[in-house]
Protein backbone atom coordinates (compact mmCIF):
# COMPACT_ATOMS: atom_id res chain seq x y z
CA UNK A 1 0.00 0.00 0.00
CA UNK A 2 1.29 3.69 -0.62
CA UNK A 3 2.29 5.91 2.00
CA UNK A 4 1.76 9.46 1.88
CA UNK A 5 2.15 11.27 -1.06
CA UNK A 6 4.29 14.71 -1.08
CA UNK A 7 3.04 17.45 -2.48
CA UNK A 8 6.70 19.28 -4.37
CA UNK A 9 8.19 19.92 -7.62
CA UNK A 10 11.24 17.84 -7.01
CA UNK A 11 12.88 15.67 -4.90
CA UNK A 12 16.02 14.16 -4.45
CA UNK A 13 18.09 10.93 -3.04
CA UNK A 14 21.32 12.50 -0.83
CA UNK A 15 23.08 8.86 -2.22
CA UNK A 16 25.82 8.48 0.09
CA UNK A 17 26.32 4.81 -0.80
CA UNK A 18 28.03 3.03 -4.07
CA UNK A 19 25.61 0.50 -6.29
CA UNK A 20 28.73 -1.46 -7.17
CA UNK A 21 30.68 -3.49 -5.14
CA UNK A 22 34.48 -3.50 -5.78
CA UNK A 23 34.28 -6.70 -7.10
CA UNK A 24 31.63 -5.39 -9.69
CA UNK A 25 28.64 -7.08 -8.44
CA UNK A 26 25.27 -4.87 -7.52
CA UNK A 27 24.44 -4.07 -4.32
CA UNK A 28 21.41 -2.08 -4.87
CA UNK A 29 19.22 -1.23 -8.45
CA UNK A 30 19.14 2.44 -8.44
CA UNK A 31 16.20 1.97 -10.96
CA UNK A 32 13.88 -0.14 -8.58
CA UNK A 33 15.22 2.36 -5.81
CA UNK A 34 13.05 5.45 -7.98
CA UNK A 35 10.00 3.08 -8.97
CA UNK A 36 9.64 2.01 -5.22
CA UNK A 37 9.87 5.83 -3.62
CA UNK A 38 7.19 7.23 -6.46
CA UNK A 39 4.96 4.34 -5.53
CA UNK A 40 5.38 5.53 -1.59
CA UNK A 41 5.84 9.32 -1.95
CA UNK A 42 4.40 10.17 -5.05
CA UNK A 43 7.72 11.62 -6.50
CA UNK A 44 10.30 10.21 -8.83
CA UNK A 45 13.45 10.96 -7.12
CA UNK A 46 16.68 12.43 -8.50
CA UNK A 47 20.25 11.20 -7.34
CA UNK A 48 22.45 13.48 -5.88
CA UNK A 49 25.84 12.04 -5.26
CA UNK A 50 28.02 12.54 -2.68
CA UNK A 51 31.68 12.37 -4.53
CA UNK A 52 32.60 11.85 -8.55
CA UNK A 53 32.95 8.18 -7.16
CA UNK A 54 29.03 7.54 -6.72
CA UNK A 55 28.30 9.65 -9.50
CA UNK A 56 29.69 7.17 -11.93
CA UNK A 57 28.16 4.33 -10.63
CA UNK A 58 24.70 6.13 -10.96
CA UNK A 59 25.59 7.31 -14.15
CA UNK A 60 25.80 3.80 -15.55
CA UNK A 61 22.24 3.35 -15.12
CA UNK A 62 21.33 6.66 -16.99
CA UNK A 63 18.71 7.47 -18.63
CA UNK A 64 16.89 5.38 -16.71
CA UNK A 65 17.53 7.41 -13.67
CA UNK A 66 17.67 11.50 -13.37
CA UNK A 67 21.05 12.64 -11.40
CA UNK A 68 21.00 16.20 -9.99
CA UNK A 69 23.62 18.81 -12.30
CA UNK A 70 26.17 18.75 -9.56
CA UNK A 71 27.45 16.61 -6.44
CA UNK A 72 26.27 16.84 -3.01
CA UNK A 73 29.25 16.07 -0.39
CA UNK A 74 28.71 16.08 3.11
CA UNK A 75 29.58 19.58 5.10
CA UNK A 76 31.78 20.68 7.81
CA UNK A 77 32.07 23.48 10.01
CA UNK A 78 35.33 24.64 8.94
CA UNK A 79 35.74 27.31 12.35
CA UNK A 80 36.22 23.69 13.72
CA UNK A 81 39.17 22.43 11.16
CA UNK A 82 41.27 25.58 11.89
CA UNK A 83 44.54 25.78 9.84
CA UNK A 84 47.54 23.76 11.32
CA UNK A 85 51.54 25.39 11.81
CA UNK A 86 53.16 25.72 8.15
CA UNK A 87 54.58 22.70 6.71
CA UNK A 88 57.54 21.62 5.47
CA UNK A 89 59.42 24.12 7.66
CA UNK A 90 61.72 21.08 8.76
CA UNK A 91 64.22 19.06 7.09
CA UNK A 92 62.61 16.22 8.68
CA UNK A 93 59.18 15.40 6.88
CA UNK A 94 56.27 13.74 9.45
CA UNK A 95 53.29 12.28 6.94
CA UNK A 96 51.06 10.10 8.16
CA UNK A 97 46.87 8.99 8.01
CA UNK A 98 43.93 8.38 10.24
CA UNK A 99 40.94 6.54 10.20
CA UNK A 100 39.20 3.58 11.99
CA UNK A 101 41.39 0.52 12.06
CA UNK A 102 40.00 -1.25 9.37
CA UNK A 103 42.06 -3.56 6.94
CA UNK A 104 39.82 -2.36 3.92
CA UNK A 105 41.12 1.61 4.72
CA UNK A 106 44.57 -0.32 3.75
CA UNK A 107 46.55 -1.57 0.35
CA UNK A 108 46.46 -5.60 -0.20
CA UNK A 109 49.70 -5.98 -0.15
CA UNK A 110 52.60 -5.60 2.85
CA UNK A 111 54.76 -3.82 0.08
CA UNK A 112 52.10 -1.31 -0.84
CA UNK A 113 51.47 -0.40 2.39
CA UNK A 114 54.91 -0.17 3.06
CA UNK A 115 55.66 2.19 0.23
CA UNK A 116 52.57 4.36 1.29
CA UNK A 117 54.56 5.56 4.36
CA UNK A 118 58.31 5.46 4.03
CA UNK A 119 60.03 6.04 6.99
CA UNK A 120 62.86 6.84 6.69
CA UNK A 121 65.79 9.51 8.15
CA UNK A 122 63.95 11.90 7.21
CA UNK A 123 60.32 11.10 7.50
CA UNK A 124 58.60 10.39 10.24
CA UNK A 125 55.13 8.18 9.88
CA UNK A 126 52.45 9.26 12.35
CA UNK A 127 49.57 6.96 12.54
CA UNK A 128 45.74 7.48 14.64
CA UNK A 129 43.96 4.17 14.24
CA UNK A 130 45.73 1.33 13.15
CA UNK A 131 44.98 -2.59 12.60
CA UNK A 132 48.81 -2.64 13.62
CA UNK A 133 48.26 -6.79 14.20
CA UNK A 134 46.52 -7.50 10.68
CA UNK A 135 49.40 -5.54 9.09
CA UNK A 136 51.97 -6.64 11.16
CA UNK A 137 50.91 -10.34 9.97
CA UNK A 138 51.01 -9.73 6.21
CA UNK A 139 54.39 -8.63 6.58
CA UNK A 140 54.39 -4.77 7.21
CA UNK A 141 57.24 -3.52 9.71
CA UNK A 142 55.75 -0.73 11.98
CA UNK A 143 58.20 -0.45 14.48
CA UNK A 144 59.46 2.90 13.03
CA UNK A 145 55.79 4.16 13.01
CA UNK A 146 54.37 6.35 15.88
CA UNK A 147 50.88 4.74 15.84
CA UNK A 148 48.42 5.95 18.08
CA UNK A 149 45.14 3.87 18.87
CA UNK A 150 42.03 6.03 17.36
CA UNK A 151 40.77 8.37 20.17
CA UNK A 152 44.29 9.33 21.37
CA UNK A 153 44.45 13.09 19.54
CA UNK A 154 41.53 14.31 17.88
CA UNK A 155 41.73 14.30 14.31
CA UNK A 156 42.21 18.14 14.13
CA UNK A 157 45.65 18.09 16.85
CA UNK A 158 46.50 14.88 15.02
CA UNK A 159 46.58 16.82 11.56
CA UNK A 160 47.88 19.41 12.55
CA UNK A 161 51.42 17.20 13.55
CA UNK A 162 51.35 16.36 9.75
CA UNK A 163 53.26 17.97 6.72
CA UNK A 164 51.28 15.34 4.06
CA UNK A 165 48.20 13.09 4.76
CA UNK A 166 48.63 9.98 2.98
CA UNK A 167 45.62 7.90 1.76
CA UNK A 168 45.93 4.67 -0.42
CA UNK A 169 43.04 1.86 0.20
CA UNK A 170 42.17 -1.97 -0.54
CA UNK A 171 41.27 -2.90 -3.95
CA UNK A 172 38.21 -4.61 -2.40
CA UNK A 173 36.84 -1.36 -0.69
CA UNK A 174 34.86 1.61 -2.45
CA UNK A 175 35.61 4.66 -1.13
CA UNK A 176 32.47 6.70 -1.96
CA UNK A 177 33.37 10.10 -0.13
CA UNK A 178 36.87 10.07 1.85
CA UNK A 179 35.82 12.62 4.95
CA UNK A 180 39.16 12.25 6.28
CA UNK A 181 41.22 13.18 3.14
CA UNK A 182 38.54 17.11 3.11
CA UNK A 183 39.56 16.92 6.85
CA UNK A 184 42.94 16.85 6.18
CA UNK A 185 42.52 19.67 3.35
CA UNK A 186 40.87 21.32 5.57
CA UNK A 187 43.54 22.01 8.17
CA UNK A 188 45.89 22.80 5.21
CA UNK A 189 47.76 19.94 4.55
CA UNK A 190 49.58 18.77 1.64
CA UNK A 191 47.60 15.47 0.21
CA UNK A 192 48.91 12.36 -1.48
CA UNK A 193 45.87 10.50 -2.34
CA UNK A 194 44.92 7.24 -4.17
CA UNK A 195 43.95 8.10 -7.89
CA UNK A 196 40.51 6.38 -7.85
CA UNK A 197 39.70 9.15 -5.39
CA UNK A 198 40.98 11.99 -8.49
CA UNK A 199 37.17 12.07 -9.67
CA UNK A 200 36.33 12.83 -6.00
CA UNK A 201 38.79 15.25 -4.66
CA UNK A 202 40.17 16.92 -7.51
CA UNK A 203 42.01 20.02 -6.99
CA UNK A 204 42.45 18.88 -3.01
CA UNK A 205 45.35 16.47 -3.51
CA UNK A 206 48.02 14.98 -5.53
CA UNK A 207 47.76 11.62 -6.46
CA UNK A 208 49.85 8.43 -7.21
CA UNK A 209 50.42 4.54 -6.73
CA UNK A 210 51.79 3.32 -3.18
CA UNK A 211 55.38 2.75 -4.96
CA UNK A 212 55.50 6.40 -6.10
CA UNK A 213 54.77 8.10 -2.54
CA UNK A 214 58.79 7.97 -1.98
CA UNK A 215 59.56 10.29 -5.61
CA UNK A 216 56.25 12.27 -4.92
CA UNK A 217 57.65 13.49 -1.31
CA UNK A 218 61.63 14.50 -2.79
CA UNK A 219 59.80 16.47 -5.59
CA UNK A 220 58.19 18.47 -2.46
CA UNK A 221 60.74 18.37 -0.96
CA UNK A 222 62.60 19.88 -3.82
CA UNK A 223 60.00 22.90 -3.92
CA UNK A 224 58.43 23.61 -0.57
CA UNK A 225 56.86 26.70 -1.19
CA UNK A 226 55.03 25.06 -4.35
CA UNK A 227 54.12 22.60 -2.00
CA UNK A 228 52.80 24.91 0.36
CA UNK A 229 50.51 26.66 -2.28
CA UNK A 230 49.61 23.65 -3.60
CA UNK A 231 48.19 22.69 -0.08
CA UNK A 232 46.45 25.80 0.37
CA UNK A 233 44.49 25.60 -3.27
CA UNK A 234 43.65 22.42 -1.32
CA UNK A 235 42.67 24.25 1.93
CA UNK A 236 40.82 26.90 -0.27
CA UNK A 237 38.79 24.34 -2.15
CA UNK A 238 37.99 22.12 0.86
CA UNK A 239 36.38 25.21 2.29
CA UNK A 240 34.42 26.22 -0.52
CA UNK A 241 33.13 22.67 -1.25
CA UNK A 242 32.49 21.59 1.84
CA UNK A 243 32.08 23.85 4.06
CA UNK A 244 28.16 24.64 6.02
CA UNK A 245 28.01 28.17 3.86
CA UNK A 246 28.08 26.04 0.75
CA UNK A 247 24.67 24.19 1.71
CA UNK A 248 22.56 27.65 1.13
CA UNK A 249 23.75 28.31 -2.48
CA UNK A 250 23.59 24.66 -3.40
CA UNK A 251 19.73 24.89 -2.29
CA UNK A 252 19.67 27.89 -4.57
CA UNK A 253 21.45 26.55 -7.58
CA UNK A 254 18.65 23.74 -6.84
CA UNK A 255 16.15 25.62 -8.07
CA UNK A 256 17.11 26.09 -11.42
CA UNK A 257 19.25 22.70 -12.09
CA UNK A 258 18.03 20.95 -15.23
CA UNK A 259 19.14 17.68 -14.07
CA UNK A 260 21.45 14.58 -15.85
CA UNK A 261 21.43 11.76 -17.58
CA UNK A 262 24.89 12.09 -18.91
CA UNK A 263 26.61 8.90 -19.15
CA UNK A 264 29.85 10.40 -19.86
CA UNK A 265 31.85 9.11 -16.89
CA UNK A 266 29.69 6.12 -16.05
CA UNK A 267 31.38 3.13 -14.03
CA UNK A 268 29.96 0.54 -16.81
CA UNK A 269 28.58 0.17 -19.93
CA UNK A 270 24.38 -0.13 -19.94
CA UNK A 271 24.42 -3.81 -21.58
CA UNK A 272 26.90 -4.69 -18.13
CA UNK A 273 24.58 -2.56 -15.79
CA UNK A 274 21.51 -4.85 -17.26
CA UNK A 275 23.24 -8.10 -16.33
CA UNK A 276 23.78 -6.81 -13.18
CA UNK A 277 20.68 -5.73 -12.07
CA UNK A 278 18.95 -8.93 -13.47
CA UNK A 279 21.90 -11.19 -11.06
CA UNK A 280 20.90 -8.74 -8.11
CA UNK A 281 16.94 -9.72 -8.52
CA UNK A 282 18.06 -13.63 -8.85
CA UNK A 283 19.91 -13.26 -5.77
Amino acid sequence: EAGAHLSAKRSYVITHHPPFRADGSLEYDPVSTVRKIRKNVGLAPWFAPVSGTIRAHLESFAPLIRLSGEDWPNVFDASAWPDGPPIFQSETLTIGRHGRADTLKWPDHAKDVSASLPADARTRVRVLGCPTEALQEMGVDTSAWDVLPFGAETPQDFLQSLDVFVYHYHSAWVEAFGRTVAEAALVGRACILDPRLRTTCGSIGSYCRPSDVADLLNRMRENPQETQKNATVGRDAARERYGIESVNNRFERMKTDTGSVSRSDALVRPTQAIRKVIGLHRR
